[in-house]
Order: C-alpha cells, then structure tokens, then sequence
C-alpha cells in the first residue's frame, strides 16, 4: 500500500489518495490500519475535492458505525454527484431510515429524474410518500411503478400496503388478493395473510378466517416450519390468548421441530 501512502504524504491535499490507501487497508483486512488513515488525513481535509472528502466521511461511517455521520456524508456526496442515480437512491433509503420521510421522496424523485424507467425507483418513493400520509401521491408513483413492472405481483402488494396505512382496509383487502392470485410464490403468499388482517381490522373476521387458513396451508404444504408460529400468532391477535401461548409452547418444547428456539424467545 506504499504507493498510496507515498502519493498521500507528498500531496496532503490529494483526497482520492487518501481513499485508496484507506480504501487499500480495508481490503487487505485491517480496518483498524483504515481509521488511522483517516485520522491522519483529517486535518487536511478541508483541501480535499467534495466527492474525495464525502467518501472519506462515508468509509468513516462504515468503519465506526455510525448513522448520522453515515447520512451526512451522503448528503454531501449526493451534493458533489448530482447526477449519479445510485447514490440519490442511497441517500434516500438511508434518510427513510432516520424517518425524515419528505427529504426521502425528494432525493427518490431526483433518482427518478435521472433514472425514469427504474421501476423500484417509484415503488421506494410511494412508500416514502405514504409514510409521510401524502396518499394520493404515493397511489400515483404506484401506478407509474405497475406500468413500468406489469409482470410483477409488487405493484399489487404495494398498493394493498399503502390502503392498508391509509385505513383504507377493503382496498386493501382487494389489492392483496390480486396480488397473491397474480402470483401466490411471490415472498412466499404473504399478501394473502395481509388480506387476512385487511379484513380482519375491517371486523369481517369471517372473511379473514378462510384467506388466513388458506394462506397457513400454503406455507405448510411448501414446508415452512413457521407456518405453525404464525398460527399461533394470529391465535394471539384473534384474542385467543391462552391458546396462542399453549401452541408456542408446544413448538418450544418439540425437539424435533427447527422453530423452538424462536417459539421459546
């Protein structure tokens, strides 16, 4: 890593330098090397281009975890690279973590501008919006999402999601089983259980029992072994308190099963 290091020394100022040799560190596994590289190039960092020194703050984040510095290095690198669609993209998904939702979608519409045809681009911005309860925009950016993705069950799931925050359960009731009958492997027929509960907040708890059965036998049949927790979950949610617990610890307390510990926790 000598030529990093050499190229550092001599120029100071040479942001990127000190990224490769930081950089370097890294992949020769010492990180511990890696953050003294960064405190060594810090007091010239004032020198540094923009999108060197960003980068720096973000190798920093990684190697000292740490979510605010991590943001505001993104902030700054999505600043100095305006026109890159994958570090908008980044920025917004980590800005949807701090739950700064409106500064989400606009760094997630930058990413669209640059990037229009990327279909997840526009489910990423519906969630972001209807986080914040900007509804009506986020069933737009849903729509843009399912004629960009038509094949895929997603738009569906999305939008049977996005009703069901909205409150709006018998949408969501319908969406989601659209969804599961456009396709019932997508992440494993879960729409069909999130129909259950759209009917079930609905209080058409006859309506939910069927879908909710349907959905169990499903994961059984593929061989799920926590189809069986679930049911006692939902055993739970249906006020059937003591029998949700009676069946988690019957899972606990089966040796054979691979869901005990997760019943026992």
């Amino acid at each position: 890593h000598q030529p990093h290091a050499g190229s550092a020394m001599a120029d100071p100022a040479c942001g990127w330098c000190w990224l490769a040799w930081a950089e370097a560190e890294v992949r020769a596994g010492s990180p511990p090397r890696a953050a003294a590289v960064l405190d060594r190039a810090r007091p010239s960092s004032s020198r540094f281009d923009p999108v060197s020194r960003a980068r720096l703050e973000l190798l920093e984040s990684e190697l000292k975890p740490n979510p605010r510095l991590r943001l505001s290095a993104l902030e700054h690198l999505a600043s100095a690279l305006p026109a890159e669609a994958n570090v908008q993209r980044q920025l917004a998904d980590n800005l949807v973590a701090a739950r700064q939702f409106g500064r989400a979608a606009e760094a997630y519409r930058r990413a669209i501008r640059i990037q229009p045809a990327r279909a997840d681009n526009w489910n990423s911005l519906a969630y972001g919006l209807a986080y914040e309860g900007r509804f009506a925009e986020a069933r737009q950016a849903l729509e843009m999402y399912s004629r960009l993705d038509p094949g895929s069950a997603n738009p569906l799931d999305s939008s049977g999601e996005v009703a069901l925050m909205e409150g709006d359960f018998s949408q969501a009731a319908k969406l989601l089983q659209q969804a599961y009958e456009k396709d019932n492997t997508f992440n494993d027929g879960a729409a069909l259980e999130k129909a259950a509960l759209a009917q079930y907040l609905m209080g058409e708890r006859d309506a939910a029992g069927p879908l909710l059965e349907r959905y169990l036998a499903d994961r059984a049949r593929g061989g799920d072994p926590f189809a069986a927790i679930s049911r006692a979950r939902w055993e739970t949610i249906a006020g059937r308190t003591a029998q949700g617990r009676a069946s988690l610890a019957a899972i606990a307390s089966d040796p054979g099963s691979p869901v005990a510990p997760v019943a026992a926790a």
